[in-house]
């Protein structure tokens, strides 16, 4: 069964969230930074994406990320649905910053300030609210897309000879998401942290849109849509 995910990872490491330890190195990551200049040295001359942070990223530092949203990069791989972030031990990502032109950049509020690590490497997919659009438990005869009502009509008669109701709207949403809305150039997998110890530290962000659905028995491309792991314990 294939996965989309979307995920808000809480920080419980307390010394991580807050007070800098001394000689820690800090990277800026700003989708909106102005420059000019973007070498992650502070909010507005910030990376603009979380991958160009993390190329550079060594053991030991600390990447502030501001609200926005944020995608692998699938640049030179074979197959860009592999695009990832992948965590590394001594590496700290914190999310939820206020960022560049707010009045205190470094204001923190992971709800106010979402940072969304996003496998929708392509931007294609329609909001939230579009989907739900698509198929709706309360809209009347079940999905506005005709195609969509049919297949779940041949699927469970009672949907359409009798009453729409919630199973047949999770019904549709599974039978219908591409025809709602593609995710097959989706990441198989958003985050990776195989191999890390409790010194990778991923706070204060969503993880969505990831789409791992190739084959129908365990490999790692079904399983692990928000993050995929193998011997790791971030």
């Amino acid at each position: 069964m294939a996965y989309n995910v979307r995920t808000m990872v809480l920080g419980v490491i307390l010394l991580l969230s807050g007070a800098t330890a001394s000689g820690q190195t800090i990277l800026y990551v700003d989708s909106s930074a102005t420059g000019p200049g973007h070498d992650g040295s502070s909010w507005c001359t910030a990376f603009t994406e979380l991958h160009e942070a993390l190329a550079v990223v060594t053991a030991g530092s600390i990447i502030r990320v501001a609200d926005g949203v944020y995608r692998a990069d699938p640049t030179g791989l074979a197959d860009p649905r592999e695009a990832t972030f992948a965590l590394s031990s001594g590496v700290t990502i914190e999310g939820g910053y206020a960022g560049c032109g707010a009045p205190d950049p470094d204001q923190r509020d992971i709800e106010q300030n979402e940072t969304i690590l996003s496998g929708d490497l392509l931007a294609n997919d329609p909001d939230i609210d579009d989907y739900r659009g698509c198929c709706n438990s309360t809209f009347a005869p079940g999905c506005p897309d005709e195609t969509c009502a049919a297949a779940v009509c041949a699927e469970q008669s009672l949907c359409c000879d009798i009453q729409w109701q919630t199973s047949c709207a999770e019904l549709a949403a599974d039978l219908c998401s591409t025809l709602c809305d593609s995710k097959d150039d989706n990441a198989y997998h958003v985050v990776t942290a195989s191999g890390t110890d409790e010194t990778a530290v991923l706070d204060g962000a969503i993880v969505m849109a990831g789409f791992a659905n190739v084959g129908n028995i365990p490999s790692d491309q079904n399983v692990g849509a928000g993050m995929y792991m193998i011997g790791g314990s971030p």
